[in-house]
C-alpha cells in the first residue's frame, strides 16, 4: 500500500498552522537552514494523522530530523514508534543522499573525506584522551586540509540533545556538514569513547 496524496492536500494554501520543536531544531542545521524544521515537523505531524501509522522509519543520516521527530512525538503523545536506521554508504564511505548527484568526478573523491573526518572522530575517541572540542578541532583541521570542501560545522555533541560536549561521554555524536563544490552534505557518527 503506497500513500500518495496530492499536494495541494499536504500544502494547502489556506494552512495557518505550523508545528515547531523549538530547541533541537534551532541549533547546527537548523541554525543554516532557519525554518527548514517547521516544515518537516508540520508534514510528519500531517503524515501520522491521516496514516495513523505503529511505527515511522527515519534515517540516520539525518540525525537532527530523527532526535526532532522522536521529540515532537513524545511531546504531542502520537502513539509512533521512531525507529532510526543505520547510514547506507558508498564502497569509500560516503553516506547516499540524491544530492551525491550533483557532484563533479572531482568533488566525489572530495566528498569521501567526510567519511574518512569521521572515522577519523571515532578513532580518536576510542584510542585517546583528548576532549570533544580537541576532537572537533582535528575534524576541523582535516576537512579544511581538503581542497573544495567548504566546512560550515564539525562539532561532538550530544547525541539526545544535541548540546556541544565539553567533557567525553556515553551519549556523543560527531556531525558535519560541509559544501563540496556548490553541493552541501551532512554525515555523522556516532562515537564510543573509551
Amino acid at each position: 500500500l503506497i500513500f500518495t496524496p496530492p499536494v495541494a492536500d499536504m500544502y494547502a494554501a489556506s494552512a495557518q498552522t505550523i508545528v515547531r520543536v523549538t530547541r533541537l531544531a534551532q541549533v547546527l542545521e537548523g541554525a543554516h537552514r532557519p525554518g527548514h524544521f517547521d516544515g518537516v515537523s508540520t508534514i510528519v505531524t500531517k503524515l501520522f494523522n491521516i496514516t495513523e501509522p505503529d511505527r515511522a522509519y527515519f534515517g540516520q543520516k539525518d540525525f537532527q530530523q530523527q532526535l526532532i521527530i522522536r521529540q515532537m512525538v513524545a511531546d504531542l503523545d502520537q502513539p509512533v514508534e521512531i525507529i532510526t536506521c543505520p547510514i547506507v554508504r558508498e564502497a569509500d564511505g560516503l553516506a547516499l543522499s540524491s544530492r551525491n548527484r550533483y557532484l563533479s568526478v572531482t568533488e566525489r573523491q572530495q566528498a569521501a573525506q567526510l567519511f574518512q573526518t569521521l572515522k577519523l572522530a571515532e578513532t580518536l575517541a576510542a584510542e585517546s584522551t583528548l576532549t570533544p572540542p580537541e576532537i572537533a578541532q582535528r575534524m576541523s583541521d582535516h576537512l579544511n586540509s581538503v581542497a573544495g570542501i567548504e566546512v560550515q560545522y564539525a562539532v561532538i555533541a550530544d547525541s539526545v540533545t544535541l548540546e556541544l560536549l565539553a567533557e567525553r561521554s556515553d551519549s556523543a555524536v560527531a556531525l558535519i556538514a560541509a559544501k563540496v563544490g556548490s553541493t552541501r552534505l551532512i554525515d555523522n557518527q556516532i562515537l564510543r569513547f573509551r
